[in-house]
C-alpha cells in the first residue's frame, strides 16, 4: 500500500479502542495508514506509539471529549472518522430488578457518550465539510432479548440518533451504524455469567439463533468499519449494517 502524504493521511478517533472490538478497529485503521487517537477509561495512562495516541478518558465526560478532540487537532489538524465503540452490557437480572444507579450508568456510557461525541466532533467535521460517524450498536436494538431491555434501548437510541444526524449533516458528514451479534470478546463472559467457562458446550446455546453458527469476531466489525470509513462508502449514510451472521433475518 502506498503511504499517503501527511496532508492527506486520514485521522480517526476511536472510543474504547484498547480492547475487544475497539482494539481490532484501531489496528485495522492503523494498517490502512490512518492516524488514530484512542479514548479509553481502561488504560493506565496516556501513551503514544507511532501513529497511535492513547488518552485515558471517560466518554461520559465533556472535558475528556474536549481534550481528545483538541489533541487530535493540535497533532494532526483534521478529524475524518469518529467510531463510537465504547459501551457496557447488562445481564442476569429481571428488568424490574435493575437499580437506578446501573440504569443511569448504562445510559451515560452507551448514549450520553454519543451526545458528547457529536457535540465535540460535529463542528469540526462541518467546518471541514467532510467526516463520518460510525456508531457500534447491537442486534439487540433490532431483535431484543429478555433481561437486557435497557441495554437494547440504549442501542436503539444510537440508531435513532445516527439516522437523524445523517439527514441533518448531509451531504458532507455521514453517520452510519454497525449492529454486531454477540462478539467473541470479554463481553461473551459477561453473557455467560460469573463462574461459567467459555467452552464450546456453554457457548452453543448462545449461537443457536445465528445461522452462520459462530460469534462475531472483532475482525468482522473492524473490516466493516474500514469499509464504511472509506471513500468506497461515500454514498452510504443513515444505514444500519448488521454484522451478525444472519441473526436478524
Amino acid at each position: 500500500m502506498a503511504t499517503p502524504s501527511t496532508s492527506t493521511q486520514k485521522v480517526a478517533l476511536v472510543t474504547g479502542g484498547a480492547a475487544g472490538f475497539g482494539l481490532a478497529i484501531t489496528e485495522k485503521l492503523l494498517a490502512q495508514q490512518y492516524r488514530v487517537l484512542v479514548l479509553d477509561i481502561s488504560v493506565a495512562a496516556d501513551s503514544e506509539d507511532g501513529e497511535r495516541v492513547v488518552l485515558r478518558g471517560d466518554v461520559t465526560k465533556k472535558d475528556d471529549w474536549v481534550r481528545a478532540v483538541g489533541a487530535v487537532l493540535d497533532k494532526w489538524g483534521r478529524l475524518d472518522v469518529v467510531v463510537n465503540n465504547a459501551g457496557i452490557n447488562m445481564t442476569g437480572k429481571e428488568t424490574h430488578e435493575v437499580d437506578e444507579a446501573f440504569f443511569d450508568r448504562l445510559m451515560n456510557i452507551n448514549v450520553k457518550s454519543v451526545y458528547h461525541s457529536i457535540s465535540a466532533c460535529a463542528p469540526v467535521m462541518l467546518k471541514q465539510k467532510s467526516g463520518v460517524f460510525i456508531h457500534i450498536s447491537s442486534v439487540g436494538a433490532l431483535r431484543p432479548k429478555p433481561k437486557i431491555a435497557y441495554y437494547c434501548a440504549t442501542k436503539a437510541a444510537i440508531i435513532a440518533i445516527s439516522k437523524s444526524i445523517a439527514i441533518e449533516y448531509a451531504p458532507h458528514v455521514r453517520s452510519v451504524v454497525i449492529a454486531p451479534s454477540m462478539g467473541n470478546t470479554g463481553m461473551m463472559q459477561l453473557n455467560l455469567g460469573p463462574g461459567v467457562a467459555a467452552t464450546a458446550e456453554n457457548i452453543a446455546p448462545m449461537l443457536a439463533n445465528i445461522p452462520m453458527g459462530r460469534a462475531c469476531e472483532p475482525s468482522d466489525v473492524a473490516a466493516t468499519v474500514a469499509f464504511l470509513a472509506s471513500d468506497d462508502a461515500c454514498y452510504l449514510t443513515g444505514n444500519v449494517v448488521e454484522v451478525d451472521g444472519g441473526r436478524c433475518i
